[in-house]
């Protein structure tokens, strides 16, 4: 499958692009077309994307190339009967980037806003409610709609358009433009921030921790070491915290908290990793430890 990236505007009247805005667009492309890929055909298929070789004149055109293979484990189970026939590269790349039927034209359509209300049809179909504004859409595009991933991806490529002089971003595929995005635009790409997920149950614990650094700034967080590792813990001990106020605490260097804290693990879909967060509930006692050496 052939298409063409295109920008233009008066900053590429001579038909010239930045490398780094080239390359965010170049590899934005390539993974929302491998994210939908995966997300839609569930792994039974890979996708490669080629830049051609030729660069046309009287705007940026880039040509591009996609290949899409079934994954040789998945050819057996596709011949089987009851498989979901799989969404090819043609159709994933209308899915997304069609202005008028596409997951741009959901977000077109909802101009960075969140839809008031969705409703899912017999035949799978979706009908999205902007206030009194409603669109339709097949149901493959509501799943994109929440891929973070792709979403993210999305943002690159229409990056370019935040460079003065870039007006026009459009998508050219069997010789018609499928989707023409103009710079005012932009904001109804971004894509908006997930909530990181909760893993487990709170882990609640009691230790002793020394005090490695104190910030008495909004949300109270301190980095203190328990003897084996550094990390920043939030007090939520306003008792304790009203009393260093009222100067009735002080500290000194080697002074050892004992404590109770709240331990939260969360995935974080932004960077794709685990990260925990550590929270001082009640401050047990402040010990300032008085060495002394022995006799003998």
């Amino acid at each position: 499958m052939d298409f063409q990236l295109v920008y233009d505007g008066k900053a590429l009247e001579n038909n010239e692009i930045s490398p780094r805005e080239l390359s965010v667009a170049l590899i934005s492309i390539n993974d929302v077309l491998n994210q939908a890929n995966q997300t839609i055909n569930k792994g039974k298929a890979k996708i490669e994307v080629k830049v051609k070789a030729s660069f046309e004149t009287g705007c940026f055109k880039i040509n591009l190339k996609v290949y899409q293979d079934l994954l040789d484990k998945a050819k057996d189970l596709f011949l089987s009967s009851g498989l979901e026939k799989l969404t090819e590269a043609k159709e994933l790349l209308s899915l997304i980037f069609d202005d008028k039927l596409g997951l741009f034209a959901l977000l077109l359509f909802l101009r960075a806003g969140k839809p008031t209300k969705i409703i899912e049809n017999d035949d799978g179909s979706f009908v999205v409610f902007r206030d009194k504004n409603k669109i339709k859409v097949e149901g493959k595009i509501i799943i994109l709609y929440r891929d973070y991933k792709l979403r993210k991806s999305l943002e690159g490529c229409i990056d370019p358009l935040k460079k003065e002089g870039i007006q026009d971003f459009g998508i050219i595929y069997n010789k018609k433009v499928i989707c023409s995005i103009k710079e005012e635009d932009v904001s109804y790409f971004e894509c908006p921030q997930p909530e990181q997920t909760k893993i487990e149950d709170d882990i609640m614990l009691t230790t002793s921790v020394n005090i490695v650094n104190l910030s008495f700034k909004e949300g109270n967080k301190w980095f203190v070491n328990d003897g084996q590792s550094s990390f920043y813990a939030i007090v939520e001990d306003n008792e304790f915290l009203n009393r260093i106020d009222n100067n009735l605490v002080e500290f000194t260097k080697g002074d050892i908290l004992r404590v109770e804290i709240r331990r939260e693990q969360f995935f974080s879909p932004d960077d794709d990793k685990l990260k925990v967060e550590n929270y001082i509930t009640k401050v047990l006692k402040h010990n300032k430890p008085n060495i002394q050496l022995s006799m003998i």
